[in-house]
């Protein structure tokens, strides 16, 4: 069983990332209800919601914890779910979503890439 495992997951490489992606996203979109939404996470969505209540985008992110502006890149990149939707869940959603692509895009590039043409 092993040996025809082995020749299934060698034989496609697209087949293998989709497990890949499919593992991935199985821990990271379930159980959205439970995320953890403190401070920080609750921080960046007021500030990334602002233009939707007629304010401008703040020039700077949260607050670290030294007491500087932390580049506010996260807060633009939020920016265009909340135009879709103010819900926190959404935006984990679309995060964990985003995560789990990049799993399974740099499984697939690092197959692709180190095997030499073995695959």
């Amino acid at each position: 069983m092993l040996n025809t495992l082995t020749k299934i997951f060698r034989g496609n490489i697209l087949f293998t990332t989709i497990i890949v992606f499919a593992c991935s996203a199985l821990f990271r979109l379930t159980y959205i209800n439970y995320i953890e939404f403190k401070a920080d996470e609750a921080i960046n969505l007021y500030l990334a919601s602002q233009p939707v209540f007629g304010n401008p985008l703040p020039p700077g992110g949260t607050v670290s914890s030294i007491g500087i502006l932390n580049p506010p890149l996260f807060t633009y990149l939020l920016f265009p779910l909340t135009l879709i939707s103010l819900d926190p869940r959404f935006a984990t959603f679309v995060i964990a979503l985003a995560n789990s692509l990049a799993i399974a895009f740099l499984f697939f590039w690092g197959l692709w890439s180190f095997s030499k043409g073995k695959w």
